[in-house]
């Protein structure tokens, strides 16, 4: 049997050094390119996200984490939970990384519940769909999200930390006069930016679902004063059959959570 040998450096390696830093960038790219070329989608895991190669050096991390984001497929599972663990992610990637993602698919359970997308993916998008005939356009996803998609709470307030928001793609048609709601989001940058706390209060009021009216009723009441507590005050707000408790702290919003209010007769059964 022969035995070989593995020369390992006793001092560190430069990276001027190295065969493949050697290369042009256009043919490193490419490399990168068909590595990062999967055909499954990659599980969201603590600290277990992030490609081998992209954690080897500095350089390389430059120049490949962006790439990564931007051609793999990822996928959330919140297990009927909220979307706390992926909004922290998308705050660590930060903003730019954000919007380089190719598409992050989140899963409750064993469903598809939602699809996001970063900007470039979003503009493929909505070229494939036009290519087939289809007119897409992004509606604010606020009014959905106070309505049907609250699980998602956490992630939208966390991207707008990062200037973000999320956008619905939404089908028109001739046929129907409403644009037809989907699953698929973009990731978009903000359409202004809040200079003063309450201006950034009434924003994250606003991506989150909250109409005209809500958001007033909120300002009325954080302007009363506030006796103990800290400076922390509860603000409540109705909406149909709905209750949302808003935690703040100044202008600051801390938590929120909403209780849906029963109808007389489900309680005969």
């Amino acid at each position: 049997m022969r035995v070989v040998r593995l020369h390992i450096p006793s001092g560190p390696i430069k990276m001027d050094n190295s065969p493949l830093l050697r290369l042009s960038p256009e043919l490193r790219n490419a490399i990168y390119e068909h590595l990062f070329d999967d055909a499954y989608a990659i599980t969201l895991q603590d600290g277990q996200t992030q490609q081998a190669l992209t954690k080897t050096c500095r350089q390389l991390r430059k120049e490949t984490l962006g790439m990564y984001y931007s051609l793999v497929r990822l996928n959330a599972h919140l297990d009927d939970g909220p979307a706390t663990p992926l909004a922290r992610w998308m705050e660590t990637i930060g903003r730019e990384n954000c919007l380089l993602l190719n598409e992050v698919n989140i899963w409750d359970l064993h469903m598809l519940n939602a699809t996001l997308h970063g900007e470039e993916a979003t503009q493929r998008f909505l070229d494939s769909r036009r290519r087939n005939g289809e007119v897409l356009v992004l509606r604010p996803a606020g009014p959905w999200l106070v309505d049907r998609g609250w699980y998602l709470k956490d992630l939208v307030m966390g991207l707008q930390t990062l200037g973000l928001s999320l956008r619905m793609f939404c089908e028109i048609s001739e046929d129907e006069a409403l644009p037809k709601l989907s699953s698929y989001f973009a990731i978009v940058p903000l359409d202004r930016v809040a200079t003063t706390p309450q201006a950034h209060l009434m924003q994250q009021l606003e991506e989150l679902g909250f109409d005209d009216e809500m958001r007033d009723d909120v300002m009325q009441q954080i302007h009363r004063p506030v006796e103990g507590g800290g400076g922390y005050q509860e603000v409540r707000l109705r909406k149909g059959r709905r209750d949302f408790f808003l935690v703040l702290k100044g202008a600051e919003l801390v938590t929120i959570r909403q209780t849906f209010i029963p109808r007389e007769e489900d309680w005969l059964f």
